[in-house]
């Protein structure tokens, strides 16, 4: 029996060695992984914008005075013509009976001057009066000719005033904003609503100037509004950025549908093309391969092992711009390297994994 202890421990030894091996296999992790690529330097911004309509005039009255009716409310749609508000017009109505007395009276002088000047006509022709006369007479014809015009005008003038208490809306439209309320005083030419046009909506984004070079007009955007996206194009691309630090762009909207009001909120992506030939090839890395600690950005990298398993390898990388389809990478990289994608926090540099699926 002696003799035979000696094999039986060594069994053992083995035994236990293979089980614990059997157990290291199974605590492996799986991991998900990628191929690292290539890609052209296209790159999608986002930017937020405003719904705009395509036409947007602002409403004022020609005359001052006390609003005595508002005749729409703010989000209204009105028909071309349609009563917005009006003026209390007992002092223009005033002013026209003004003018039409004068009228009357300039029309009663101008019947007297007529009158004269036909009698004096006719004795100056018979030599019964002289020169001076008949010249008095034609003179004061023409002025009260020229008195009945001017009350004429003045009248008209009158009816124009009243005419201008009200105000009408000058095509179809929303009113999209609205300042005044009833009894209030108006003065003329203040704006006292905001009309926009219905159809065609417009998005205004404003884009920063490392951005404005890259776009033209006639350029595809998606647009994200109202929960919808929609398929749009850049109409105007502004060459001056007035007082803001942006450039206003304005963008159309492709088959609008829904009730897309001015002043929503939208997201509108913008796909940039490459800068140059020399970055066709850029190296990308997938946004979910790329850690950062304090040391800056690494990936895990697969390092074929054995069959079937892996080790990992930590390594530095310095990361570019994000495009649409990851991380840039400028250095750590060549290409083709196979990456892990997930669980990066749980990894380790050199540890062994497999690969998640095969």
């Amino acid at each position: 029996m002696k003799a035979h202890l000696p094999l039986i421990i060594i069994a053992f030894t083995l035994l236990a060695c293979n089980e614990n091996n059997e157990k290291a296999e199974e605590n492996i992790k799986s991991v998900k992984y990628e191929r690292i690529g290539f890609s052209n330097s296209n790159q999608t911004h986002r930017f937020s914008g405003i719904v705009k309509a395509e036409y947007e005039t602002g409403l004022s009255f020609k005359v001052g005075g006390t609003l005595s009716k508002v005749d729409v409310k703010l989000g209204d749609k009105v028909k071309k013509g349609q009563l917005i508000g009006r003026i209390d017009p007992i002092d223009y109505e005033v002013q026209r009976e003004q003018a039409v007395a004068q009228k009357k009276s300039a029309e009663s002088q101008l019947v007297v001057a007529r009158s004269t000047f036909s009698r004096a006509e006719k004795l100056y022709e018979n030599n019964s009066v002289a020169l001076s006369e008949y010249e008095q007479a034609k003179a004061s014809l023409a002025s009260a000719e020229s008195q009945f015009k001017a009350a004429n005008k003045q009248l008209e003038a009158a009816n124009n005033q009243i005419s201008y208490t009200r105000l009408n809306a000058p095509m179809n439209g929303v009113i999209t904003s609205l300042m005044v309320e009833s009894n209030e005083l108006v003065s003329a030419g203040s704006i006292v609503a905001v009309l926009s046009s219905e159809g065609n909506p417009e998005v205004e984004v404003g884009i920063p100037e490392s951005v404005i070079a890259k776009l033209q007009k006639g350029q595809e955007v998606t647009i994200e509004l109202a929960n919808d996206n929609f398929k749009g194009k850049i109409e105007k691309v502004a060459f001056a950025s007035g007082q803001s630090s942006t450039y206003p762009v304005m963008v159309s909207i492709t088959d609008p549908i829904g009730e897309i009001r001015p002043g929503m909120s939208a997201e509108v992506s913008f796909v940039m093309s490459k800068i140059s030939d020399d970055q066709q090839n850029i190296i990308v890395a997938p946004i979910a391969a790329v850690g950062k600690d304090p040391q800056g950005h690494f990936v895990f990298v697969l390092q074929e092992n054995s069959d079937s398993l892996y080790r990992v390898e930590k390594r530095k990388v310095i990361i570019g711009r994000m495009l649409d389809t990851g991380f840039e990478i400028n250095n750590g990289l060549e290409g083709k390297e196979l990456v892990v994608t997930a669980g990066i926090p749980f990894l380790r540099d050199s540890m062994k994994v497999k690969l998640l699926n095969k």
